[in-house]
């Protein structure tokens, strides 16, 4: 999840996806990028900051 005011991130989380899924090697469906704003709260919302927060699942081989 990718949280910013602007610039607007929906024209291009398909393709910031399918870049990852092949960095990471990883199937399509196995890869998920959201993008929402910060609502006007907090340095986000004021557009001083960008945050990202990951989370994965990992699997021992």
């Amino acid at each position: 999840t990718v949280m910013l005011e602007r610039p607007r991130l929906r024209p291009y989380v398909d393709a910031m996806r399918e870049k990852l899924c092949g960095v990471l090697g990883a199937e399509t469906g196995c890869v998920s990028v959201k993008a929402k704003t910060g609502e006007g709260v907090d340095a986000v919302g004021e557009s001083r900051a960008v945050m990202a927060q990951a989370v994965v699942l990992l699997q021992r081989i």
